[in-house]
């Protein structure tokens, strides 16, 4: 009985079995024909295509957000110096404000000795006489009141007692108070006194040593005439010119701020240049202080036939601008020059164009005396002046800085050179301006350049200081393409004095010295220029 049950279970196994089999094999060749086949790849095509596309937008994306993080890290960054930019200028702008607040409180002029009022002068007795005496000339008079500026220098008269200077010194009247409704401001500057040198009649110089530029001390006393104008201004005629003060005040800014925007870059300070000009040009026609030019300049120039500016006398308040301007120009080579010689090119251009303008010119010379007596003051090295900065002595010949109140150095040895590195670039971009194309006359030509190197490379040992070398290599240093195309050859002779001969002078570990050796190499390694083929082995 179990054995006949068993039976047909084995039957239906085997009819199972069977079936499945023939279910495989037409399955297998349903699934492996060709169409099947080409149908699975062109699924598998498409899958992977749409994949890609799909990894390709996801890099896009993410490319343009990190292009939009970048930009908003760059804006943030520019909007944030922006910001700092405006908050200096604004604290500029406000210590200024302080500044000239400052200037305009009223100070009281010293008391002048005048006699008592009407009742003194009126009995006829001897002791009514009070006036001073007038004093005996002194053979040698030091200075002279500022109010000579407004006349050129000429032989005192004794029948011209009206000089503003000695104001009501007839023996035979008592000295009465006679103010002039135009003139009263400017006469009564005496009773302040400001001094200034007595330039305007020079007694023939003593011979100068042969390694200093011409006229060397001369730009000394014009920059103490500066000074001593700048003080009248201030003390004397801006609180009482009538609308002498707001007209400085703005035009004074009008400099110091558009110094301060120039930036490097071929064409780029066109309309600040033009903005210096127009107001030098306003202030040239103010003739409310006139001043003898020759208070300002080395030569005596001649009237000469057609120039714009011919008399004996000039607007003051033009004079006291191109002073600023002078102050400005130093303090950018000191403060942005010093630290890239890019920002040199730009000052250059502006003196080169406003004082090669024949409009600024006085008897058709040049003033750039004004600048270069600012340049003596404070980089002496510059017009040859000698002297070891080891010494107290030899730093204050050489124009190192002293404090006001503790009358110490201000400045360390590091920052000197800094200040001198500026100053020579500044120096420089100066003097080599190519005028071959310009109708203008070059007011500091190359040849000055070519002179300030002699003068400081004919130094001996002994005189030779840190001060000369960073302000030798300051001028040479980025300006040796500028000094070759006006020299050539001999320019490469005197650049061989400069770099190799001069520093090889110095006391050995000179850190100076050493600096004009570095770029003497630097010539030969960026242009192929062996300035002295003993020091390489080939």
């Amino acid at each position: 009985m179990a054995l006949s049950q068993a039976e047909p279970s084995s039957e239906d196994e085997l009819s199972s079995a069977f079936e499945n089999t023939r279910l495989d094999d037409t399955l297998f060749k349903i699934l492996h024909t060709e169409e099947i086949h080409t149908k699975a790849l062109d699924a598998a095509h498409q899958y992977h295509e749409n994949l890609r596309k799909l990894a390709q937008n996801a890099l896009a994306i993410h490319e343009a957000e990190e292009a939009h993080r970048q930009l908003q890290i760059l804006a943030d960054q520019e909007e944030e110096r922006v910001r700092l930019e405006t908050e200096r200028a604004k604290e500029e702008c406000r210590l200024r404000d302080i500044e000239n607040r400052e200037r305009s409180i009223p100070r009281p002029a010293p008391r002048v000795p005048t006699p008592p009022p009407v009742e003194t002068p009126k009995p006829a007795t001897p002791p009514v006489q009070k006036a001073p005496p007038i004093p005996p000339p002194q053979p040698a008079q030091p200075a002279r009141p500022a109010a000579q500026l407004q006349q050129p220098v000429t032989k005192q008269s004794s029948t011209a007692p009206s000089q503003p200077g000695l104001v009501s010194q007839n023996k035979h009247d008592p000295p009465k108070p006679t103010p002039q409704p135009a003139l009263a401001p400017i006469q009564q500057q005496s009773q302040l006194q400001p001094k200034i040198p007595q330039p305007a009649q020079p007694s023939p110089p003593a011979a100068q040593p042969v390694h200093v530029l011409e006229g060397t001390e001369r730009y000394v006393e014009i920059h103490k005439n500066l000074k001593a104008l700048r003080r009248a201004f201030e003390e004397m005629y801006i609180p009482q010119v009538p609308g002498l003060k707001p007209k400085a005040g703005t035009m004074r800014r009008h400099i110091r701020m558009t110094m301060g925007q120039l930036t490097p870059g071929r064409g780029t300070n066109k309309a600040q240049i033009e903005q210096i000009m127009q107001t030098l040009r306003e202030a040239l026609q103010d003739t409310s202080v006139p001043v003898d030019p020759n208070l300002f300049t080395v030569s005596r120039p001649a009237p000469k036939e057609g120039a714009a500016n011919n008399g004996e006398q000039i607007s003051g308040l033009f004079i006291w601008l191109l002073g600023h301007l002078a102050k400005a120009v130093v303090k950018q080579c000191i403060d942005e020059v010093a630290i890239s010689h890019k920002n040199a090119d730009p000052i250059g251009v502006v003196v080169a164009t406003v004082m090669s303008n024949p409009e600024f010119h006085w008897r058709g010379e040049s003033l750039i005396d004004i600048i270069m007596s600012k340049f003596r003051v404070t980089a002496p090295a510059l017009f040859g002046i000698r002297g070891n900065d080891k010494t107290e002595a030899g730093r204050t010949k050489l124009g190192w800085r002293r404090d006001k109140d503790t009358g110490a150095w201000a400045d360390s040895a590091e920052e000197n050179v800094r200040r001198m590195t500026g100053l020579g670039r500044g120096y420089a971009a100066i003097s080599l301006r190519d005028f071959s194309r310009s109708r203008s006359t070059n007011p500091w030509p190359p040849s000055r350049y070519w002179t300030t190197i002699a003068c400081i490379t004919s130094a001996p040992p002994g005189e030779a200081s840190s001060t000369h070398y960073a302000v030798l290599k300051g001028m040479i240093s980025q300006f040796e393409e500028r000094f070759l195309a006006f020299y050539g050859t001999a320019g490469i002779a005197a650049l061989k004095v400069a770099l190799v001969d001069f520093p090889r002078r110095a006391e050995k570990g000179n850190v100076g010295a050493q600096a004009l050796t570095a770029v003497a190499d630097g010539l030969r390694k960026d242009y192929g220029l062996v300035l002295d083929p003993k020091l390489y082995k080939w």
